[in-house]
């Protein structure tokens, strides 16, 4: 009889449990906040893609899109990526080639296309600068003035993404110091508008190790006006195994940058029984699905597949966004 009322108050309290969570979910889609499901991350070795340090993708229109190597030549690649408008799930990964701008590498940090103005902009994290191209990969005579010093260890201009709905660009280092991140807001000549502060998350990292990254990796404008920022932290110890990766998706306004929502969290490892590492620095929205989620599409920087232990990952997040956004998005 005991194990009975136990079993009973057990299950009524997981039943509890599994409410309050569907009552959030609908309290925050109703409110108008991201509701994101994160899915199975893919080697992008299976589709024939060859290594690389990709570290930005954006969408082009349809299923193309342009994608910097940070280590590469000056240019982006274009690749097909069918995404499954039902599942959310990538179908297929196509590498269309290579559009040189006969540029010297600028260590391209992320790309963002802006369709009212067919021009592909990458952020360079070699000179703190952002450059115009043409769809074709050749340079345009426009170029941002220096907007952020490059810093020693590396963590200088990082996240680009382009605001259709209102002809900006934002861009975002790595990590400032102090606990903080440089948002800049420029207009389409490149001109900077407003200079902002991102609040990071304080570092879970407790020894130094061989490797600790920790700032942010992306960032994603919305229609809404909002954006995404994807936040990264990797540590890697002396021998190497045990090393992880953290990657959080929060929303935030530009106005309330304080105000992080955190809308999906996922960690990966490189153990003796995990390889499943993968240190994400892409990031852009690809396909709304048929029930009117959208689609974000993430990419990881292998270095060159390291090792040959480390792989090229791509995933999708699923986005349930507001009824407006939701609808402005192709």
């Amino acid at each position: 009889m005991l194990k009975f009322y136990a079993e009973k108050v057990y299950l009524c309290s997981m039943n509890r449990l599994f409410s309050a969570i569907l009552l959030l979910t609908i309290a925050a889609t109703a409110v108008g906040q991201p509701v994101a499901k994160v899915l199975k991350q893919q080697s992008l070795k299976r589709y024939g893609i060859p290594a690389g340090n990709y570290s930005g993708i954006t969408h082009l229109g349809g299923s193309r899109y342009a994608v910097c190597d940070d280590k590469a030549p000056d240019g982006f690649f274009v690749w097909n990526i069918d995404v499954d408008t039902v599942s959310g799930k990538i179908r297929q990964v196509r590498n269309e080639g290579f559009h040189a701008s006969g540029c010297a590498n600028r260590d391209a940090e992320d790309i963002a296309y802006a369709a009212d103005l067919q021009t592909v902009f990458m952020a360079s994290e070699q000179d703190g600068k952002i450059y115009a191209y043409a769809p074709d990969g050749q340079p345009k005579p426009t170029e941002s003035p220096v907007l952020l010093d490059r810093f020693s260890k590396n963590t200088g201009l990082e996240g680009l993404t382009y605001d259709r709905q209102r002809r900006c660009l934002w861009a975002m280092e790595e990590n400032g110091g102090e606990g903080h991140c440089r948002l800049l807001r420029l207009d389409q000549r490149l001109a900077t508008l407003q200079t902002l502060h991102y609040p990071l998350d304080a570092p879970v990292a407790k020894k130094k190790g061989l490797t600790h990254v920790h700032g942010v990796s992306a960032v994603c404008a919305l229609d809404d006006g909002r954006l995404l920022v994807l936040e990264r932290e990797a540590w890697v110890p002396k021998k190497k195994i045990g090393a992880w990766v953290r990657c959080k998706l929060y929303v935030v306004s530009p106005q309330q940058l304080s105000e992080k929502q955190l809308v999906a969290a996922w960690r990966s490892r490189l153990n003796l029984t995990a390889r499943s590492w993968a240190n994400y620095e892409g990031m852009c929205l690809g396909p709304r699905m048929a029930d009117g989620r959208c689609v974000l599409i993430l990419l990881s920087d292998s270095q060159n597949r390291y090792g040959g232990v480390l792989q090229d990952r791509i995933r999708t997040v699923l986005l349930t966004l507001p009824a407006t956004e939701a609808a402005s998005v192709a």
